[in-house]
């Protein structure tokens, strides 16, 4: 406690831009809160200080790899992860970073990445979003119907007009060979480099786009490693079991 109580808000986050979410996350404002100390900001808050600075002294963004776990998990089980990090993705990264670029400030040297990133991120939410509601509604619903399937006659039937239309393999293949989601952002900010010339809050931004980043990579991971393998064996299964209903009769 001794290292980061009586340190400015503004020097913390300079020493470590990924910590400026964590403040984000408790109420305390990078930029607002610049020249008060942790504790100071803490008192007028009402914010325990132990638990920020508990939590600031975790590895950032530490989930950035494959648990082995996962390669474990049923599929039901994998699929609700795989949402909730969906859920992680709109409703905490994207309207964080989105607030720190509505916010910034078009001047000097930056003004035009300023208002590049103004312009491209909110086309990239837009997008990453339809995509994440599709992906839920057709791709994990079809791997539920097949699931369900394995111990439902009822579902059975479902599953079996579902695989007149869809297949595990061309959802995977279509994963496999989809755009990188980012590009645009990437272009733009040069593959995320930091420049000294960047104010903190455009360096803040920038790091937060390239964890971003790395996490839908990781994810991207998770769903091509493991979650199709898993479902391609069940659809196969169903659709054996299928064919042999379709023998006796």
């Amino acid at each position: 406690m001794v290292v980061l109580y009586n340190k400015k808000i503004i020097d913390i986050v300079n020493q470590d831009y990924t910590s400026a979410a964590v403040l984000y996350y408790f109420g305390i404002d990078f930029c607002q809160d610049a020249d008060l100390t942790l504790e100071e900001v803490c008192r007028v808050k009402n914010i325990t200080l132990e638990s920020v600075i508990d939590r600031l002294q975790k590895p950032a963004h530490a989930s950035l790899s494959i648990d082995t776990v996962l390669k474990e998990t049923p599929l039901h089980l994998l699929i609700a992860y795989l949402k909730h990090q969906h859920h992680v993705f709109i409703k905490q990264r994207l309207t964080y970073v989105e607030k720190l670029i509505s916010n910034l400030i078009e001047k000097g040297v930056t003004a035009s990445l300023e208002r590049d990133l103004k312009f491209v991120f909110p086309l990239f939410k837009e997008d990453f979003i339809k995509h994440v509601f599709h992906e839920e509604d057709t791709l994990f619903n079809y791997i539920q119907v097949l699931a369900e399937a394995e111990s439902s006659a009822v579902q059975l039937g479902k599953a079996y007009l579902l695989m007149q239309r869809y297949s595990i393999q061309n959802f995977s293949d279509e994963h496999h060979t989809q755009e990188h989601e980012m590009k645009g952002v990437q272009t733009i900010t040069s593959n995320y480099v930091l420049q000294d010339a960047y104010s903190l809050q455009l360096k803040v931004i920038i790091s937060e786009l390239r964890v971003f980043d790395i996490e839908l990579a990781v994810h991207a991971q998770i769903e091509n490693d493991i979650l199709f393998p898993k479902a391609l064996a069940l659809e196969k299964r169903i659709q054996k079991r299928i064919d042999h209903i379709a023998v006796l009769n």
